[in-house]
């Protein structure tokens, strides 16, 4: 009897440390907190998340209410253009979240960068420059290299869907998800 008790209180402290990350995730919110729920799943969940120690995160704005973001493991670093004295860092990310030493980072519609992001982005020795006729770094995507795609509910995004694939979101058939709001987001000019 005192095994089958003992086995009982294992069994649920393993079930509920197993899922204590989901408590982490909000329901409502835009992009970045979109991001956030799906680093919290991916470093929680995901093999891929112990491959890379720098990650770059795009969003995909998809029909029905659906908000799509890529993590995917980056190998070639962000660089700076330098062209004279001029230097442009419009191909650099201007958002991040560091977690578990791990740097995830993108690029928003704002476009300013701050000297922090430019100083972590340092600190992971992610930054490169390249100058105007003289030295453009190379650039390689690996197209083999999986990432993982996750498919949020706008309205609710703690209602979502996974998929680890080397395939570029939007050239797939993603995974079926029920949105409970798609009338009230269908409704809206941005449906």
């Amino acid at each position: 009897m005192k095994t089958k008790y003992l086995t009982t209180f294992a069994v649920l402290l393993l079930v509920s440390c197993n899922t204590a990350w989901k408590t982490a995730q909000v329901s409502e919110g835009e992009n970045e907190q979109a991001a956030r729920n799906a680093i919290v799943d991916f470093l929680n969940t995901s093999a891929l998340s112990k491959i890379d120690n720098v990650f770059s995160i795009t969003f995909v704005d998809i029909k029905g209410g659906i908000l799509g973001v890529n993590i995917y493991g980056v190998t070639t670093k962000a660089w700076v253009m330098r062209d004279g004295d001029i230097i442009k860092t419009n191909a650099l990310p201007n958002n991040y979240i560091e977690q578990n030493g791990k740097l995830f980072y993108w690029k928003d519609s704002t476009g300013k960068i701050s000297h922090e992001t430019i100083a972590v982005l340092k600190k992971y020795n992610w930054i490169d420059t390249a100058i105007r006729d003289v030295y453009i770094p190379m650039k390689t995507i690996d197209e083999t290299k999986k990432g993982t795609d996750f498919y949020f509910c706008k309205c609710n995004l703690k209602n979502y869907e996974k998929v680890a694939t080397p395939i570029e979101m939007g050239h797939y058939i993603p995974p079926k998800l029920k949105c409970s709001c798609y009338a009230k987001i269908a409704a809206t000019p941005h449906g």
